[in-house]
């Protein structure tokens, strides 16, 4: 030893390298005790970046709790240290594309909108599983899907607020030129009064403490640096009273939006927001966003999902559908894989599904029996809008910006 190291502790030794791509069939490490987690054989080279609560990001952002886990990204609350408030920090793995980030950027100039997760900023750290690229975003709250979940319905006029700013929302996208391609109940967020303000224990007193657990390699060893100490349940809400809602939407997740005049050949959209035109060859288009707006608007009012199948395939969505609105258009009918079988179902001679799903059919009736507080013409007047935007046809539905202007949101 030195006589300048003489009395300190030696370095200590660099964390084992990320295994090889040779290694990575199987798994490293032992299944966390949480279910809402992330996939953590995805710390290898190419995918997430070990991150450990209270941990410093980019120099100034503070990690707080976690939200959300994607399969191409974690999305942690942090607190930015020196504007003194908290924002939801996106980090990619190292693999993703930076697809959304340039949708992102593009909606940042062209489509300024408090319905609109805004960017902050964006930057890229390295670590022992790649370069990442860190999204700074507005913090929201609860998704649609945790806020049904968790929490009792709320008053009509707090659905009417959240409905007509999520088309508002989604009239400001199209207008840019881009449609978002996967707009589903977890991708509509609630936000949270004062939420970008709380303190680390206003977080944790209001919603609730994260829960951790040790990541841990197969034979019980910790995790080598190439992964977390710990993995970090998201937040749930479960906690959360309905009062502390603002009524505002935020429309988050752009991995799957696209340039109105740059159309994919197909999308990855859950069968439940999936829009029935799809199925019969015809290409994407703000038309799906409509159809995906109507479901939503559905589920915002009666708290349950529009399109419920058991087993998640389109031909089951589509059954699902039919008996919801109608009769598909004859021309799709003819092209249909499984006429017979539809036909019947339409017909009513029997229901392939109704083993897996009790349900009222129609749209009147679902209306009737989850939001029976309505009167009788501010049911008609709900029916009436739905019924424009759940149009089999894409162009009969009405756009967002009409949605938004529906005679429903003017009707005390």
């Amino acid at each position: 030893m030195t006589p300048e190291n003489a009395g300190n502790s030696p370095p200590p030794p660099p964390p084992p390298p990320p295994p090889s791509s040779s290694r990575l069939q199987r798994s490293l490490f032992r299944s966390p005790a949480f279910d809402h987690v992330e996939d953590v054989n995805m710390y290898r080279p190419g995918g997430h970046h070990p991150i450990d609560l209270n941990d410093m990001i980019g120099q100034k952002f503070k990690i707080i709790h976690k939200l959300g886990n994607g399969g191409f990204a974690l999305v942690w609350l942090a607190r930015d240290l020196e504007e003194n408030r908290n924002v939801a920090l996106k980090v990619l793995r190292a693999d993703a594309s930076d697809h959304e980030v340039n949708v992102l950027k593009h909606l940042k100039n062209s489509a300024a909108s408090a319905q609109i997760t805004n960017l902050y900023e964006t930057f890229t750290i390295c670590g022992p599983n790649g370069v990442h690229q860190c999204l700074v975003l507005d913090i929201g709250g609860p998704s649609l899907s945790h806020l049904s979940m968790y929490c009792k319905r709320p008053p009509l006029s707090f659905q009417k607020v959240a409905s007509q700013n999520l088309a508002e929302g989604l009239a400001a996208l199209h207008s840019a030129g881009i449609c978002h391609g996967d707009l589903t109940d977890s991708n509509v967020l609630f936000e949270i009064k004062g939420l970008r303000e709380w303190t680390a224990d206003e977080i944790y007193r209001y919603l609730e403490p994260p829960r951790t657990t040790p990541l841990l390699l197969l034979d019980g060893t910790p995790a080598p640096g190439f992964a977390p100490t710990n993995v970090v349940e998201a937040l749930n809400y479960s906690r959360l009273d309905i009062e502390q809602l603002s009524g505002n939407v935020l429309i988050t997740d752009f991995g799957e939006a696209f340039f109105g005049n740059n159309v994919p050949e197909g999308l990855g959209t859950p069968v439940s927001f999936s829009s029935p035109e799809m199925q019969f060859g015809y290409p994407p288009s703000y038309a799906v966003d409509l159809w995906a707006l109507g479901c939503l608007m559905f589920e915002i009012y009666t708290f349950r999902a529009l399109i419920l199948t058991a087993f998640g395939s389109h031909e089951e969505a589509l059954a699902m559908a039919t008996e919801t609105i109608g009769a598909l258009p004859e021309e799709w009918q003819e092209s249909y894989c499984d006429k017979e079988r539809l036909l019947a179902n339409i017909e009513g001679k029997h229901r392939w599904f109704d083993d897996q799903i009790k349900r009222e059919c129609t749209l009147d009736s679902q209306i009737r029996k989850h939001v029976p507080e309505l009167l009788q013409d501010q049911h008609t007047i709900f029916l009436q809008l739905l019924e424009s935007v759940l149009v089999f046809q894409p162009s009969r539905r009405l756009t967002a910006a009409e949605i938004g202007k529906h005679a429903w949101f003017m009707y005390e």
